[in-house]
């Protein structure tokens, strides 16, 4: 399974800038009456209501106003969304959707108010010239994010960054739906097998690409797969694949997890060694059923592992 390639901008769904629907904009909080903890949960949730209409406006105007996002936030944090904007249009890409937000003060002194914020990102999309979504598969709906706030005389983001997963937004789920989150587990499979391949191609030498798309421990796990290869001097044969698809069975989904059953056919894999022979293997697999786990990583799905089933009956149907 191949997907649509990925547009450049998608980073600026990935650093939590949000895509939300063209409002008016909202008054800066005034700092005049912070002094108890709910002035200052009112004035967060002021300054995030009018950060979010600006980001939402400079995307999504025809032609942006881009004042009103410079007066919401720091310098740096306008320019990543400037930025984006100016990809957008370079790419033919169109942002539409709405973000809701809770908001939760953990802290606030005369100087700053340091908030927790549970981004709701259902109908995010981004639509290419035909109209056609483009959007990652699965995209988690609920992003946890830290967000500082300024005090002087206005309330402005000044951070705004993903907070670790034991601080995630409650049991809310990763995906709309069970048909979304095997829509991202085919996706996340994809580009770890991608980057397989490329290992077995440079002879077992190019693994650190593979550390975007697995946990630290489960590539550590893997390292001596990887020797073997070196020590046998063998190469990937040039065209060689590794076909996959889901099992018709139920994934099961946790607030940072996700495990679905895959078959993976190595039929068309092979290898060759340093005499340029194929090699021979005489217990290969060439057909397997494995549970693949997923963790969530900076919104998207890394592997994490995976474990063989004996039951190859929904793989042969």
């Amino acid at each position: 399974m191949r997907r649509l390639p990925r547009p450049i901008l998608i980073p600026a769904l990935i650093t939590g800038l949000a895509l939300t629907s063209c409002a008016p904009s909202l008054p800066l909080a005034s700092t005049a009456t912070i002094s108890t903890h709910e002035d200052a949960e009112r004035a967060a949730r002021d300054s995030y209501d009018a950060f979010i209409q600006a980001y939402d406006a400079l995307h999504l105007d025809e032609v942006p106003d881009i004042s009103a996002l410079r007066a919401t936030t720091t310098a740096t944090l306008s320019q990543v969304a400037e930025d984006s904007r100016r990809g957008l249009d370079a790419d033919g890409i169109r942002a539409v959707g709405r973000t809701t937000f809770e908001l939760e003060v953990v802290d606030f002194d005369a100087k700053t108010i340091t908030a927790r914020v549970c981004e709701n990102r259902v109908e995010h999309d981004l639509l290419d010239s035909s109209g056609v979504s483009i959007m990652l598969p699965g995209s988690p709906m609920w992003v946890s994010l830290g967000v500082v706030f300024d005090v002087h005389e206005t309330v402005i983001v000044t951070e705004r960054n993903q907070l670790p997963r034991e601080e995630a937004c409650g049991a809310r789920p990763l995906f709309a739906s069970e048909t979304a989150a095997k829509d991202a587990a085919v996706a996340a499979y994809d580009d770890y097998l991608d980057a397989l391949l490329a290992m077995y191609a440079s002879g077992g030498y190019e693994t650190e690409h593979l550390t975007s798309f697995t946990t630290t421990r489960f590539y550590e796990w893997s390292i001596p797969s990887y020797l073997s290869l070196r020590s046998g001097n063998m190469r990937l044969t040039e065209g060689s694949t590794i076909e996959h698809a889901l099992a018709p069975e139920e994934a099961i989904i946790s607030e940072h997890h996700l495990m679905v059953m895959m078959c993976v056919d190595y039929r068309n894999l092979f290898f060759t060694d340093d005499t340029s022979t194929q090699v021979q293997y005489s217990d290969r697999m060439e057909l397997i059923a494995v549970d693949v786990l997923f963790h969530q990583n900076d919104f998207r799905l890394i592997v994490e592992g995976e474990a063989l089933r004996d039951d190859l009956d929904l793989c042969n149907g």
